[in-house]
C-alpha cells in the first residue's frame, strides 16, 4: 500500500488520483477538513450543493440537516445546522439540490419528495 502525503504523489491516471486496483490499494492519510459529531439518527445520505456552499445530510428520523461549508471549514468543534427540515415521517433515503437554484429536494421512505428553499431558512427568513 502506499501512503499518500502530498498531491504530487497521487497517481494522476485514475480518474480520482487513486489507484482502483483491488491488489495495490491506496492509502489516503490525511486530516478531515471537517467533521460532524453527535448528529442523532444519521443515515447514509449526504450531499454537497453544486456551488459547495452547503452540505444536506438525511436521517434515518426523517429530518434533513443542512450545514454551510463555511462554519464546518471554520474548525468549531460543535458546528450547527443553518437548517433543519422535520417534513418527512420516515427515513431519507436521497437527497439531491436543484443545480442552480437554492432548492433541496428530499425522499423518504415515507412514498414522499419535498422541496425546499434552503437560502430562506439559512438567512433566518
Amino acid at each position: 500500500a502506499k501512503l499518500v502525503h502530498s498531491a504530487e504523489q497521487v497517481d494522476q491516471s485514475s480518474p480520482a488520483g487513486l489507484s482502483l486496483d483491488p491488489a495495490q490499494p491506496t492509502n489516503v492519510d490525511v486530516e478531515p477538513l471537517a467533521e460532524l459529531w453527535s448528529i442523532p439518527h444519521v443515515g447514509g445520505v449526504a450531499r454537497f450543493s453544486t456551488d459547495g456552499s452547503v452540505c444536506a445530510l438525511g436521517a434515518d428520523d426523517g429530518a434533513v440537516k443542512v450545514f454551510e461549508r463555511t462554519a464546518m471549514l471554520a474548525g468549531r468543534n460543535a458546528v450547527q445546522p443553518a437548517c433543519t427540515y422535520t417534513d418527512h415521517s420516515e427515513p431519507i433515503h436521497d437527497v439531491d439540490f436543484h443545480p442552480h437554484k437554492p432548492i433541496l429536494v428530499t425522499a423518504s421512505q415515507d412514498s414522499s419528495m419535498r422541496f425546499f428553499d434552503y437560502s430562506k431558512a439559512a438567512s433566518g427568513v
